[in-house]
């Protein structure tokens, strides 16, 4: 409700503690530049990337360079960053821009049910998927309308 365009799962895996692969998630859900892209239909991995790499050299700056390494990104069912480098292209940009156009809720729904999302996988440690803490976290988009009807609230 209240403007909300797309619920966002973001499922983190491969961290060394619960609690590092819980606050990944909650920093990419909770960025206002990645809340701002996906209202956009907008597959910005470096968005993304840049609140996994502050929440990650800021927490645990020694797991810093195992990440930008390793890391592995999927946004929906396509692969846009791995093993340090960016692996989006134009096509899949297009398919993403999709994914996200079909994730979107209802317009004017106050408090829909959640039956799509736009799915974020993190492998932190890339292709060794056998081990590690995992976490997942929802949250939503940031559009206009969220922020017109919450700038109305008065205390």
């Amino acid at each position: 409700g209240e403007g909300t365009q797309h619920v966002m799962r973001v499922h983190v895996h491969g961290a060394p503690t619960g609690q590092l692969a819980h606050g990944i998630g909650k920093a990419v859900v909770n960025s206002p530049l990645v809340k701002t892209a996906i209202a956009g239909n907008d597959a910005n991995v470096g968005r993304i990337i840049a609140a996994v790499g502050s929440y990650v050299g800021k927490h645990n700056p020694a797991w810093a360079p195992i990440v930008a390494s390793k890391c592995q990104i999927d946004f929906g069912d396509q692969t846009v960053f791995k093993d340090g480098e960016f692996t989006i292209d134009d096509k899949k940009e297009v398919v993403l821009q999709q994914y996200m156009i079909d994730a979107e809720l209802p317009v004017g729904s106050h408090c829909p049910k959640h039956y799509k999302t736009v799915d974020i996988n993190i492998y932190l440690q890339g292709a060794d998927r056998t081990g590690g803490h995992s976490s997942m976290v929802f949250g939503s988009d940031l559009t206009h309308t969220y922020v017109d009807v919450n700038a109305g609230y008065r205390s």
